[in-house]
């Protein structure tokens, strides 16, 4: 296995000498192996050489593991880092959660020893489980191309170079070279999707075709090339046609639809929606219907008014918003809105100004309402009609500021339009949003 080693690095452009690499260990046949193979390299690789090993807490054999390499490190002068999972509960996303935390885990030992490499012990049989999961599951192309062999991350690399070797040829290794290694009956536990695929596809499924191993390789790195080209297509929209998750519908729709799904999975990565998830947002957002909004897994909101889609990364709730304007000097600042007063009505195109008379005092600036009805030159009409013909969409709506006098009369729809009561005024209210609480 050490020419398995050395080759993949070589193949795949990495160098090898003068290296600090941390060795993910779990006492399983295909990491006593690699660790093995990488004692057998260092001295010809000058390599520094670091085992990071993870207990679980959830097998009795697994404290005996521990032991087991923490002698085994100190009779090969190799430096070991331990991490005991205690506060790791088994539920049901216990593999999950384990996962996050080992990464976790390597990534401090990383950070603490100036790591170059992360090697972990992944072989053909687990990129074929991985395989068949996503598909079982659902996924994108990147998904069904399998485990990635390298991955590089801003301060160290992590590999796999056994990726291509079938776990029996592992096994043969290991036995062949008197290996100690042990078995983690965790492993055959049915309920794990992942072991209920192992069970279900034999272990000599590869050996169909003599060079099995090497085909599911390529048959990744074709997925892999495919997604690149996909991939930019996406970034592509995105970085010209997506601002603030916000976008046009009919630029959206003249995708197609598989890269709409991936630019939606994209923008909206953080809330790890299924494709189920995705399919539904398309839908909306093809939707005839003008105006739409929904809340989104209890976790964001979807607009979609007229020909523009926007996605607020939170519930959004519509205004609720009160101010009585009672003085011919007032003031009010806040993070989102700004409204004085003047005793003239000078124009200031910084701000929407509504002019008005002493004897209109208090007004009052509200949310809309129901029912709301303005009076303009050509008489009065609903405020909810006035928004529709004007075509501003739900989203815009929901912030509508009116301007009332004491009497109930509708001054202005604020940015919008002035009455025909703020005629003949010589006062003035300006009003501006200042959208300091959006940054």
């Amino acid at each position: 296995m050490d020419k398995v080693i050395t080759t993949f690095f070589e193949e795949k452009k990495l160098k090898l000498k003068n290296k600090k690499i941390l060795l993910a260990t779990s006492t399983g046949v295909d990491s006593m192996v690699m660790l093995a193979s990488f004692l057998r390299l260092r001295k010809e690789y000058n390599l520094d050489l670091y085992v990071a090993f993870v207990n679980h807490l959830q097998r009795e054999q697994a404290n005996f593991e521990e032991k087991y390499i923490k002698n085994f490190c100190e009779e090969n002068k190799l430096k070991l880092a331990v991490e005991r999972l205690d506060y790791l509960d088994e539920t049901e996303n216990f593999q999950n959660e384990a996962r996050k935390l080992r990464y976790q885990f390597f990534e401090k030992v990383i950070e603490k020893e100036g790591i170059d490499y992360l090697v972990l012990a992944h072989h053909a049989n687990d990129n074929l489980e991985t395989i068949l999961m996503r598909i079982l599951r659902g996924s994108n192309l990147a998904g069904y191309a399998g485990i990635e062999s390298v991955v590089k991350f801003p301060s160290y690399t992590l590999v796999r170079p056994f990726i291509g070797v079938e776990k029996a040829d592992l096994y043969a290794f290991a036995l062949r070279n008197f290996i100690t290694f042990f078995e983690d009956e965790s492993n055959q536990d049915p309920k794990y999707t992942r072991n209920k695929i192992r069970k279900l596809v034999d272990s000599n499924l590869l050996k169909v075709n003599e060079q099995g191993a090497s085909k599911l390789e390529e048959y990744g790195e074709t997925l892999k090339a495919a997604w690149r080209v996909v991939s930019k297509l996406v970034d592509d929209f995105i970085a010209k046609k997506i601002s603030n998750l916000s976008f046009d519908r009919l630029e959206f729709l003249a995708l197609d639809p598989y890269i709409q799904e991936e630019v939606i999975f994209k923008v909206l990565k953080e809330f790890n929606l299924s494709k189920e998830n995705v399919l539904e947002i398309i839908s909306l957002i093809a939707s005839d219907k003008a105006n739409i909004k929904t809340y989104f897994k209890n976790s964001f909101t979807f607009y979609k008014e007229y020909d523009k889609i926007t996605i607020v990364p939170y519930l959004k709730e519509e205004l609720e918003l009160e101010i009585i304007i009672d003085s011919e000097n007032f003031y009010y600042k806040d993070r989102n809105l700004e409204v004085k007063s003047k005793k003239n009505n000078l124009i200031d195109r910084k701000y929407w100004n509504i002019c008005y008379n002493m004897d209109m005092l208090p007004l009052k600036l509200r949310s809309r309402k129901d029912g709301d009805k303005i009076r303009l030159q050509n008489g009065e009409k609903k405020v909810k009609d006035y928004l529709i013909d004007q075509k501003i969409g739900i989203l815009e709506r929901e912030d509508i500021l009116i301007l009332e006098d004491k009497d109930g009369n509708i001054l202005s729809i604020v940015g919008l339009v002035n009455s025909a009561f703020t005629q003949g005024c010589n006062c003035s209210i300006l009003i501006r949003r200042t959208n300091e609480g959006n940054n």
